[in-house]
């Protein structure tokens, strides 16, 4: 498929791929039965290059009614043609079959493909590669009649090398999940784009390996035609080359303000993130009881000391009209960690309201304890203590995980609590876990903001407002450790300051940060197989990651 962007790949639902169809036709030329056509050859090529064909290998397709089922059938013709021996069972009889699907079950049988109903009780013969053709992306469950019984006969076949064409069968196409079952296949070809249950983490253990393949359809329709969702899949040589006489100021500066007392690991953790990210300068900033401790970890990283004990006495003197004159005076390509061990203290809300009110400031990720005194609602609506999330820029970025943005959704409605449209009941976080509610909490959260959220979590969600919903495809255990989220926020922080994308706005630089976050963690599952990792383990990933993306 035509990729135009370095960094997005577009992420179609079932409607929008029916709509690029339908386009192809009506403004295009390119019917039906052309798609269908190119799709079946690009899968037989597919499994030549993956699977490897030869005369004699025995192939068996599983042909549903619809479109899907077309495009098995064109594939069991190209098999046929190769000297496999196919045998092709469909849904139904040939008088069930409509339009392309049905001109293409007729050349099929001129082939001379053997073609036969599935026999009742559905069960699949043993064979040794088998297409599965039944259910495209346009199911909706729960499965009905014989199909569970058959896509168990499936799973339990031995030694079967299974290909799914485009989805496999009995998986929603928009959540990846099995509805109740579905094909565990050991390749899925996505049909011109992947769609967005396939690329869900749990979705991997019915797709197998995810190939997309060329349909055809013109690059100037997908451009016309963007979808609600992308996947974030860097392309190699997206980020720029460092000038090899830069001097430090010229790579970026981060300024972390957090820490307080017995929480001083979190910004030192948001500070390496940000140095493992490249930056060319990393200080936190934190009461001059913290600074100490800082120092003695990691020389490399600077401390600027407010002279008071805590949080409170910072924001009760002129020590934050310094802090303030500090933020509003850093240079050009500089960013700012806000939040990490800051803390509960009440004064916390005073400096968070009072950085995000600065005229003239960098770019900032609001985390952890800076985001437990925002709420969305209304700058007119906000009450002491909290801050409506209209104070942050589009530049921006908001890290929330399923329970912080479940807080800063409360106070949406009158009753006090944001309500999951899928349910009309107050979002909880058992909700969270399922990506229908993960995408509409986003959705909501964005409507009162200018800034990018990024919705921390197994398949991670970044959004900004008018924009496309951006999935990083990546679930790692690894990740889950104490002051991971803290990583994250330098690792963002940093690449905000370094500003490395033509478009260096804040939704393009969450996601790329989201990304080489979740690289990292795949990387020290390299290295701890079993888990083990720690924090300061992911940081010292990022390097790599950054270079699997140069």
């Amino acid at each position: 498929m035509y990729i135009s962007d370095p960094l997005f790949s577009p992420l179609p639902a079932p409607d929008e791929t029916a709509a690029w169809d339908s386009l192809a036709e009506k403004e295009y030329a390119l019917p039906g039965l052309l798609l269908m056509e190119n799709a079946g050859r690009a899968a037989f090529e597919l499994l030549k290059a993956e699977h490897g064909l030869r005369p004699g290998l025995e192939a068996l397709v599983l042909a549903g009614k619809g479109n899907n089922g077309g495009d098995g059938l064109v594939l069991a013709r190209y098999l046929h043609n190769a000297g496999c021996l196919v045998t092709a069972l469909t849904l139904g009889p040939e008088e069930s079959y409509r339009d392309a699907a049905l001109a293409h079950y007729r050349a099929a049988k001129a082939a001379g493909v053997r073609l036969a109903v599935i026999p009742r009780p559905y069960a699949a013969p043993e064979t040794e590669l088998l297409v599965d053709a039944l259910l495209g992306t346009g199911f909706q469950g729960p499965l009905r009649g014989p199909l569970p019984e058959l896509i168990s006969s499936i799973n339990n076949l031995r030694g079967a090398w299974v290909c799914s064409l485009d989805i496999p069968s009995g998986l929603n196409a928009l959540n990846g999940l099995p509805e109740p079952c579905a094909v565990r296949a050991s390749l899925t070809a996505a049909l011109a784009a992947p769609k967005p249950g396939l690329c869900l983490p749990w979705a991997r253990p019915y797709t197998g390996r995810l190939r997309v393949l060329d349909i055809g359809l013109p690059p100037a329709l997908l451009q016309a035609s963007p979808p609600a969702r992308r996947l974030v899949r860097p392309r190699p040589g997206l980020l720029p080359k460092t000038f090899p006489y830069a001097h430090k100021g010229q790579k970026g500066r981060v300024l972390v303000i957090g820490g307080s007392s017995g929480l001083s690991g979190a910004p030192l953790l948001s500070a390496l993130g940000a140095a493992r990210a490249g930056v060319g300068l990393v200080s936190i900033a934190s009461p001059a009881p913290c600074c100490r401790d800082f120092q003695k970890e990691y020389p490399e990283i600077m401390t600027l000391p407010l002279k008071a004990e805590n949080w409170t006495e910072v924001c009760s003197g002129p020590v934050l009209r310094d802090l303030l004159d500090l933020i509003s005076g850093l240079p050009d390509h500089s960013a700012l960690a806000l939040g990490p061990g800051l803390g509960r203290e009440e004064a916390v809300a005073a400096l968070v309201r009072a950085v995000l009110s600065l005229k003239r400031r960098p770019p900032l990720v609001l985390d952890a304890d800076g985001l437990r005194h925002c709420r969305a609602v209304p700058a007119a609506a906000a009450e002491e203590p909290f801050i409506s999330l209209d104070a942050l820029r589009e530049d921006d970025v908001l890290t929330p995980h399923p329970a912080e943005i479940i807080r800063l959704l409360s106070g949406t409605t009158q009753a006090g609590a944001a309500l999951n449209p899928a349910s009309g009941k107050p979002f909880s976080s058992g909700d969270l876990c399922g990506q229908e509610a993960r995408e509409a909490a986003l959705s909501l959260a964005i409507s009162h903001t200018r800034a990018t959220v990024l919705l921390k979590g197994p398949g991670t969600l970044v959004a900004r407002r008018g924009r496309p919903l951006s999935l990083i495809a990546c679930a790692e255990s690894n990740l889950a450790v104490g002051g991971s989220g803290d990583i994250l926020t330098g690792l963002v922080a940093a690449l905000l300051a370094r500003r490395p994308l033509p478009d260096s706005g804040g939704e393009s630089i969450a996601a790329l940060g989201a990304y080489l976050h979740a690289r990292a963690g795949k990387i020290c599952a390299r290295a701890y197989p079993a888990g083990g990792n720690l924090a300061s383990d992911i940081a010292e990933a990022i390097p790599a990651a950054l270079r699997e993306t140069a």
